[in-house]
């Protein structure tokens, strides 16, 4: 929403618009239900601190452990790792068949896996707080000292104590790490550069010419990698904070919108704002949550469209920022942990319930209706849905209506409709006598645990003459 609700008030809350892309569709644009939760496997400890998958092995860490975890689910034990006071993400890189070995970082230690013998060894002790993999290299950020360190050829079990690049480039310290093909992002508080596999013998890696820009990140865990060759992350720098930039080359991009920053810049609290990545059905999404601050950002790629992502908090009658973190695509599944168990989930669009269960309360608050501020006399409302969506277990899905009269700041009542019991393809969910107002937003909410999908919404009314 806009810094004035009387100005603009839109939201979209567990929904995702996707443009048809053929000329006769009905609409140019369908609001799309976000993806559901079912729980997988419950992890010893907790909470999810992150996980990956290489070559068919999924990996771990929550709490204190690290986990693998098998296709049927079962778990297993592979040591114990360093934690801290925010039980900062782990991060996972891999040299492949070329070294057979995982290097995990988590809670500032380094942590090499040999997965031929599935032993965990403690490489590097209070000096890694971000970890990656290139050009045959294990790389590790110590964000305490500012300095980049890189392992043997092949062999993260061995880090020559000489081998580390201070930063220079600029004062700011770098505080993230996120790999790109062949490129090292690095991320101070105020700037950030990018890195290249030189072939240097005394240090492999140095900066790449020209690529220092005036963009650092405003959360360490908040850059992600998208297959498309670019990164994405909530930039901050010497004029201020709260914009998300986007990066396929050295010049960054700014992809967030007014209301987007609007919101950021509102949250008491953003350091603790972690990203992830993820692709389905074409849709390349970053996920932008803000845990403390109870919201969920999610920027598709494709489309330049922003939404957002809610878990419902029944109690508060509010929602929360989404309780699904972290993402690895394995064993043929979305899987996204819980932030605040160790339960894994796999995430998909025929999934209906939240994590926990939850309610999966969608919403869409549409545009103001006006007409020069003079007097509209409504006489119906109707939403152009899928109908025919009920179920044996939900025979008859619900739509809630609210409508706004004073610019968006107060809501009636709900008032509901059915969305068709299974099959009643032809039912059509009006709202009739909606009354007279000068200025009116309609708000949209269904919570039934069935595949919503928006097409239109109209609006009858007659227009007075004052």
């Amino acid at each position: 929403m806009s810094q004035s609700v009387n100005a603009a008030a839109e939201r979209c809350v567990n929904f995702y618009p996707e443009p048809i892309e053929v000329p006769t569709g009905k609409v140019p644009l369908v609001l799309y239900p976000t993806p559901g939760y079912t729980s997988k496997v419950t992890l010893p400890d907790s909470p999810n601190r992150g996980h990956a998958a290489f070559d068919g092995r999924l990996f771990a860490v929550a709490g204190t452990h690290l986990y693998e975890v098998d296709s049927l689910w079962g778990v297993v034990d592979r040591g114990t790792v360093a934690n801290d006071l925010v039980n900062s993400p782990a991060t996972f890189s891999t040299n492949g068949d070329a070294g057979g070995q995982l290097f995990v970082t988590a809670g500032g230690t380094g942590y090499i896996l040999t997965l031929a013998t599935n032993v965990l060894t403690t490489v590097l002790t209070g000096t890694a707080h971000f970890g990656g993999f290139v050009d045959g290299y294990f790389l590790a950020l110590d964000t305490t000292t500012s300095t980049l360190r890189v392992s043997a050829l092949e062999n993260g079990l061995t880090w020559d104590p000489t081998m580390v690049a201070q930063r220079n480039t600029a004062a700011d310290p770098w505080v993230s790490m996120t790999i790109l093909g062949r490129q090292v992002r690095l991320m101070g508080q105020l700037t950030s550069e990018a890195w290249y596999d030189a072939g240097d013998p005394l240090f492999p890696f140095a900066p790449v010419q020209d690529s220092l820009v005036d963009h650092g990140i405003a959360s360490p865990y908040s850059s992600a990698a998208l297959a498309d060759e670019s990164v994405i992350w909530l930039s901050a720098n010497r004029q201020g904070t709260g914009v998300v930039m986007r990066a396929s080359g050295y010049t960054p991009t700014r992809i967030s919108s007014h209301a987007v920053e609007q919101a950021i810049q509102g949250y008491y609290q953003t350091r603790d704002a972690v990203a992830w990545s993820y692709q389905d059905r074409g849709h390349p999404f970053y996920v932008l949550a803000f845990p403390t601050a109870g919201a969920t950002w999610v920027y598709d790629t494709v489309t330049g469209f922003w939404h957002e992502r809610g878990w419902w908090n029944s109690t508060t009658m509010l929602y929360n920022a989404s309780r699904a973190q972290f993402h690895a695509y394995v064993f043929g599944l979305h899987l996204v942990g819980d932030r605040l168990t160790g339960v894994l989930y796999e995430q998909s669009i025929t999934a209906y319930t939240d994590i926990a269960s939850g309610v999966l309360r969608r919403l869409r608050q549409g545009p103001h209706l006006s007409s020069q501020q003079r007097q509209v006399f409504a006489s119906t409302a109707q939403l152009d849905l899928e109908t025919g969506i009920g179920t044996v277990a939900t025979p008859a899905p619900q739509v809630m209506l609210q409508w706004s009269v004073d610019g968006g700041h107060l809501w009636s009542n709900e008032h509901w409709v059915t969305a068709g019991a299974v099959g009643a393809y032809r039912m059509r969910a009006i709202w009739r006598r909606i009354g007279v107002s000068r200025d009116r937003i309609f708000r949209v909410v269904v919570t039934d645990p069935v595949p919503w999908r928006l097409l239109d919404f109209f609006y009858d009314g007659e227009v007075g003459t004052t």
